[in-house]
């Protein structure tokens, strides 16, 4: 009998053992993204008065220790990056493994429409950062993967067992980061939020208000009354807000109302924050850095709303006072000090881009094609060219240097040019194609412009964003694209005339 109980102990010791490697192994090997930071974060959190969950909308936006300076309470951004709809309900549940907040804010920006197809990538950001043995990360990918399409190519056992996934990543071995994660626990500084150092110029969305109320997909309210349901089922608090966006339409302004009214028919408040670009004091030509997210400027202001707003309707505590919470001072101390950092850097941009646009001034003035040349040459730009024909070469030197500057030579026809950061990023001199399709911006986080070049026969074609910006005359077609505001700074059309380059608006 004690031999039996011997062998039974040492069959639990060795599974255990095996366990715990197998856990290890699989948390050295995981990646060591933002998104996994933000999630194995909140096991180490002390109490937590606040959670908001939700995507990439939701940890650019809401700063957890500005709220502490604020008002006193503390909260954490529990999100990543491309996250789906129902994917929230999950997140909720497995914040609630480790904490009991008083009050959930929940990001509604994306259940407007719910997924069809499984997107592998946006799922396990949150998945493959979980515990792996977490009841609730089981829960999520078996009810995300039934309720969609999965893909071919899509290995559904390494969704569950994803060290099949990343056993590749012997990299990690070598970096300490990845060795911090081996117990899948690390500190998130900021909790949860992200510094991104960008901006991009964006127009304030208009004309969208509307009190009509738009049908959700069946797939969707079903998706948003099981979350209603358990947020009730748990006697919850919870906030649901959609953060500011551009452009909001009007379709999804009334799908938003549709949400709204679903939400108070369970006794919850929803906050759609488009309505309130005024009391925001949003400045679209400064707090963003791409049309769905705010920077660091539209967060700060975004944050003072909503923290004003949560203190205005619910009743949470001011830890300020506290010395059990002093630690949080010293992490805002840290935070303010970053802040500081960051908004120079975010300043520098936009003073950046308002000097491209003084140039750009200058560039529309001047009738000197050397100087035209010297001032569109500028990183701030990009310069699409058509050619319609073959260009008479010039006898100057100076008409000969410019040409080369812009990659042409004396016996080509229908030539196209893109120039972009002061050299050339594509000539269809080799392929001889007639026609090119690209986009340009300024960063990459900022808003993208699309551009098409069509070159040969008796015209040439240069169209942004659909529009057509060139002159479409025989010779070339120049287009200068300021890369910040997707302006067309000038357009104009260079030929040869008595053996010298000259150039025309008109």
């Amino acid at each position: 009998m004690k031999s039996k109980i011997i062998k039974m102990l040492s069959c639990l010791l060795f599974f255990s053992l095996l366990l715990g490697s197998y856990l290890s192994v699989t948390n050295l090997f995981r990646n060591a993204s933002n998104d996994r930071i933000r999630i194995t974060g909140l096991y180490e959190e002390g109490p937590l008065d606040m959670i908001y969950i939700g995507g990439s909308s939701a940890f650019v936006y809401w700063q957890p220790l500005k709220a502490w300076h604020d008002y006193g309470f503390t909260s954490y951004s529990y999100a990543t990056n491309s996250l789906e709809a129902d994917a929230r309900l999950y997140y909720m549940k497995e914040a609630l493994r480790s904490h009991k907040p008083q009050i959930f804010v929940i990001e509604m920006r994306d259940f407007q429409i719910l997924g069809g197809t499984v997107y592998e990538a946006g799922m396990r950001n949150g998945s493959d950062s979980m515990d792996v043995l977490s009841p609730v990360r089981i829960e999520y990918i078996y009810n995300y993967v039934s309720k969609r399409k999965v893909p071919q190519e899509t290995d559904l056992l390494s969704l569950y067992l994803d060290i099949s996934k990343y056993h590749a990543n012997k990299q990690n071995l070598s970096y300490p980061e990845a060795w911090e994660y081996i117990d899948n626990r690390c500190v998130c500084h900021n909790k949860g939020w992200e510094w991104v150092d960008a901006w991009g110029y964006v127009e304030e969305p208009s004309g969208f208000e509307t009190s009509v109320r738009a049908g959700l997909d069946d797939r969707t309210m079903s998706a948003l009354k099981e979350l209603l349901e358990f947020c009730r089922e748990q006697d919850m608090e919870v906030l649901f807000v959609t953060a500011p966006f551009a452009p909001v339409t009007v379709n999804q302004e009334a799908l938003f109302n549709t949400i709204g009214d679903t939400v108070n028919s369970y006794g919850y408040r929803f906050l759609n924050t488009n309505d309130y670009y005024k009391e925001m004091n949003l400045d679209f030509s400064r707090d963003f850095y791409n049309e769905g997210h705010v920077n660091l400027f539209g967060a700060e202001k975004y944050t003072a709303f909503i923290e004003a707003y949560i203190k205005e309707h619910y009743d949470l505590p001011d830890h300020r006072g506290d010395p059990e919470y002093e630690q949080w001072n010293e992490e805002y101390k840290r935070f303010a000090q970053e802040e500081q950092e960051h908004k120079a850097t975010v300043e520098n941009l936009i003073q950046n881009a308002a000097k491209g646009r003084e140039i750009a001034a200058e560039i529309k003035k001047t009738d000197d094609l050397s100087k035209w040349m010297y001032l569109s040459e500028d990183a701030r730009f990009t310069i699409l060219i058509a050619q319609s024909g073959q260009l008479s070469w010039p006898e100057d030197l100076e008409g000969d240097r410019i040409l080369q500057r812009l990659g042409f030579s004396r016996e080509e026809h229908n030539g196209i040019r893109v120039i972009g950061n002061t050299s050339v990023i594509y000539s269809n001199q080799n392929d001889g194609m007639k026609a090119y399709e690209g986009s340009f911006r300024s960063g990459p986080y900022a808003p993208s412009y699309t551009y098409t070049i069509e070159a040969g026969g008796a015209e040439s074609s240069i169209k942004i964003d659909g529009l057509e910006c060139s002159l479409k005359k025989p010779g070339l077609n120049v287009v200068v694209a300021d890369n910040h505001y997707g302006d067309v700074i000038d357009s104009i059309n260079i030929t040869s005339r008595n053996g010298k380059l000259v150039f025309d608006r008109e």
